[in-house]
């Protein structure tokens, strides 16, 4: 017996185990057999599209490859052959086949929790504590809305744990296609990243102490885009969308209020974001002027993650810490960096070898301290002010954990003599 009929008879027991009859199983096992075939069709069927030399202008006319002008409108034809390909090959142009885009935000979403996985120092379940996911790019009042806005975005390719990063996959898989479909890719991506952005400014706003992490504030983003889109379309199948979005936004808070620890503002800030994206760039349709603005539209995303990786690597690599951030922000992550790295990222060479200096010391004299205080005092009037404080702190805890090897041992409490006699006696 071949594995394919092996597979078959499978997924035949399969669906009877499930409660199907026998008929219906027989039928669902044909349709799941035969969808690697199916998707192999539609690959080809889109590379083929992709391939395709002709194009439509804004206007509707068709045009081929070399063509500069429309000779229907007299529009010139500015992006060049090779980006409309890859553009029309990504999925970034309306009536593109496929979700390119919920397949890419799910794909960072996974990076972001295999990077979690790599430098996190936690389990497969939660792999990274809460100072680890902010080492990472997680979004930080006032780093978030201060020096290092690219915290906006990355925030959302980080999770608590498999069942944060599972519940937002399932969502993002039952809602993203439905909303792609209608929106397009470009306007689909813009909705996530201002979703994503407006959770992360408004729990900025709300609890400026705390860091979020997570992409549920981008999906809120999504559902406030189809939400309002159903509502202003006003027939039966947007009504019906309309109450779906709002069934998954009170399911989302329920759920949020029973586990505890979760954003709300952040969800409600995605909320507002996607509604007003929908006010701003509703679906293109076929209508020239909106046509005109997909190409646009996916590459202002396109910017905007390129910067945001940009931003992160400059940080994560080099590990500068703003100087326009307020002390609070700098003495975290000089923390961060100094847990990760080592002395020597933070304090230089030069201090960590006088640091190493100290705690090699077996015995102290108050002349010795008094010279290892004055080498501290001036290595770190070269360093920025919060950076100089933080490394007198840890040079004077050092010193004074050399110095405590040298005290006598405490004596020991007082107890009454017959007492002490009788623990004496066998």
């Amino acid at each position: 017996m071949s594995v394919g009929k092996l597979w078959f008879r499978f997924l035949v027991l399969w669906y009877r185990l499930t409660g199907a009859t026998p008929t219906q199983a027989e039928w669902k096992a044909r349709v799941a057999a035969g969808a690697p075939g199916r998707a192999r069709q539609a690959a080809a069927r889109h590379a083929e599209q992709a391939a395709d030399e002709r194009f439509p202008c804004v206007c509707g006319q068709l045009l081929v490859r070399g063509d500069r002008t429309c000779n229907a409108c007299g529009r010139r034809q500015l992006l060049p052959w090779p980006l409309r390909r890859l553009g029309r090959f990504l999925g970034l142009s309306d009536g593109s086949p496929g979700v390119p885009g919920t397949i890419l935000v799910m794909a960072t979403m996974v990076a972001g929790y295999l990077a979690q996985l790599r430098f996190g120092s936690g389990s497969f379940m939660n792999p990274t504590p809460a100072l680890e996911t902010l080492e990472l790019g997680a979004s930080f009042g006032e780093l978030t809305l201060g020096p290092q806005p690219w915290r906006a975005l990355t925030y959302t390719m980080l999770h608590g744990g498999i069942w944060h990063i599972g519940f937002n996959a399932m969502a993002l898989y039952q809602i993203g296609p439905l909303v792609e479909r209608r929106f397009g890719t470009s306007r689909y991506l813009v909705g996530w990243v201002i979703g994503a952005v407006a959770g992360a400014v408004a729990a900025a706003l709300v609890s400026p102490p705390g860091f979020i992490i997570g992409a549920s504030g981008a999906v809120s983003g999504i559902i406030g885009m189809a939400m309002l889109q159903g509502h202003r379309e006003g027939t039966a199948p947007g009504r019906y969308l309309r109450n779906e979005m709002i069934k998954w936004m009170v399911f989302t808070t329920l759920f949020g209020l029973m586990i505890g620890g979760v954003s709300h503002a952040g969800h409600f800030g995605g909320l507002a974001g996607g509604m007003l994206v929908t006010l701003l760039l509703p679906p293109a349709d076929a209508r020239p002027g909106r046509r005109r603005l997909t190409p646009a539209l996916g590459l202002a995303v396109a910017v905007a993650y390129g910067l945001t990786f940009a931003g992160f690597a400059t940080w994560f690599f080099r590990r500068e810490v703003p100087q326009s951030a307020s002390i609070q922000a700098q003495a975290l992550l000089y923390s961060l960096t100094l847990r990760s790295q080592g002395e020597g990222a933070v304090f230089t060479a030069r201090g960590a070898e006088l640091l190493r200096a100290m705690r090699a010391e077996e015995a102290l004299t108050p002349q010795a301290m008094r010279a290892y205080q004055a080498q501290a005092q001036a290595l770190a009037a070269t360093f920025e002010p919060v950076r100089g404080q933080l490394f007198l702190e840890v040079t004077q805890e050092a010193l004074w954990r050399t110095r405590a090897r040298d005290l006598p041992a405490p004596a020991p409490a007082f107890e009454p003599p017959g007492r002490a006699e009788e623990l004496q006696q066998p």
